[in-house]
């Protein structure tokens, strides 16, 4: 018997079928408490420990998945992922309300990658449902406006809580008093009035969008961890069909019933 056999003794075949048969996956029964009737519950009831994720069984939510992951794709599979994901899912629930030039896309996010006009303008065409580049870059396209606090705002947080979100502040020269910084694209964060009683001066960290028709209609609402950045969303290898992602991100797009997009 050499040194090794005392480590990994040899061993017969055994068969493991009766062990795979009685540990075969049985179907999960989730619980399904009862909800208080009419109550709207929130986040905070979720802090609070009023309610309890785990305890519900999502399997039926009428949500979509937009995910992100880092790589390069092309052909069918790049349907699957980042902006041309959400494009898809705008053909998908909203085939005959597709935002056009009358609609506005609200988005606030907590950071902002290197952006171009260029590059924002085929974002919105994507966003609004071509995912087959087939809208001309001259025809118009819903507005979007990319929401963010001032540096007056980020000052005045840090000033009355101590907390140091230094991190919201643009690079000046990576943006600000970059040439391209597409400065018309932006609009002040700003708390509504009953929120900044409650809760007083706060750091955001929302990453949310909204679209919304040319009447003000809410038609779909995004929340996730996409940051506004080609890296999150994706942008085009030039001169191919490749396309390229350097995050892994993930959120989920709400559309259709009104009630519940009001809520969201």
């Amino acid at each position: 018997m050499d040194a090794c056999s005392d480590i990994h003794p040899e061993t017969e075949e055994k068969d493991f079928s009766e062990f795979k048969d009685k540990n075969k996956a049985a179907k999960v029964q989730y619980p399904t408490p009862e909800l208080t009737p009419g109550r709207k519950y929130t986040f905070k009831d979720l802090i609070r420990g009023e309610l309890n994720f785990i305890d519900y069984n999502f399997n039926s939510a009428a949500v979509e998945i937009v995910p992100s992951i880092a790589g390069i794709i092309s052909g069918k599979e790049k349907l699957g992922y980042g902006q041309y994901r959400f494009g898809e899912l705008v053909n998908k629930h909203l085939p005959e309300q597709k935002p056009d030039k009358d609609s506005v896309i609200s988005y606030q996010s907590t950071s902002y990658g290197s952006l171009s006009k260029q590059y924002l303008q085929k974002f919105v065409r994507t966003l609004s449902g071509d995912t087959h580049d087939l809208i001309n870059d001259d025809e118009e396209c819903a507005s979007l406006q990319l929401i963010y606090p001032t540096q007056e705002y980020v000052d005045g947080v840090m000033a009355t809580t101590g907390k140091n979100i230094t991190c919201l502040k643009m690079n000046e020269k990576k943006w600000y008093k970059n040439q391209d910084f597409p400065r018309e694209y932006f609009y002040k964060f700003q708390t509504k009035p009953e929120v900044q009683q409650e809760f007083g001066d706060f750091a955001h960290h929302t990453k949310a969008m909204m679209i919304m028709d040319g009447q003000g209609e809410v038609q779909a609402v995004y929340v996730g961890s996409h940051n506004m950045s080609p890296g999150a969303w994706g942008t085009w290898v030039q001169e191919s069909d490749e396309f390229k992602m350097t995050n892994f991100e993930i959120g989920v797009l709400f559309t259709g019933n009104r009630e519940t997009l009001n809520r969201v």
